[in-house]
């Protein structure tokens, strides 16, 4: 009996750090957009987390919107920045333009700001981001940029 209890034991331990391990991304930032936040070259952990459990200030990785309206971001895929407003949010007044004169975020967008604006892309020119393009939330620095 006590061996079965070990070995089930093992086994739910094992399959839980799998669960965790399939959860868990580390990705390098590129550029300066977010700092002071975080820094070019900056190694950092991503939780890949639902959209509806994200929260305003929280820093994410997420699928660059539309590519086509951003030329600079041809090359890139990703993005990291941090949640400035979601669904039912008012908008953001340095977003107003790109959204069209909407008062409120719309279901399943949010709006994503880089902590450093200048030269910056983010929601200022991108307008909405969708919430299935959210990779995770960014959880911890786990190495400091160059």
């Amino acid at each position: 009996m006590k061996v079965w209890v070990a070995v089930l034991g093992a086994a739910g331990l094992a399959g839980a750090a799998r669960w965790v391990a399939g959860r868990l991304s580390a990705v390098t930032v590129s550029g300066d957009s977010m700092e002071p936040a975080l820094s070019d070259g900056d190694r950092v952990l991503v939780w890949r987390s639902r959209f509806s459990r994200l929260s305003v200030g929280d820093i994410v990785v997420a699928c660059v919107p539309t590519v086509a309206r951003v030329p600079a971001l041809a090359d890139r895929s990703w993005l990291i920045k941090r949640v400035a407003a979601l669904p039912g949010d008012p908008v953001p007044a340095a977003v107003a333009k790109a959204v069209e004169g909407d008062e409120t975020v719309p279901p399943d967008r949010l709006v994503l700001l880089s902590d450093n604006a200048e030269g910056s892309v983010d929601s200022r020119r991108f307008g909405y981001a969708y919430g299935d393009l959210v990779l995770g939330l960014v959880v911890r620095r786990l190495s400091p940029g160059r």
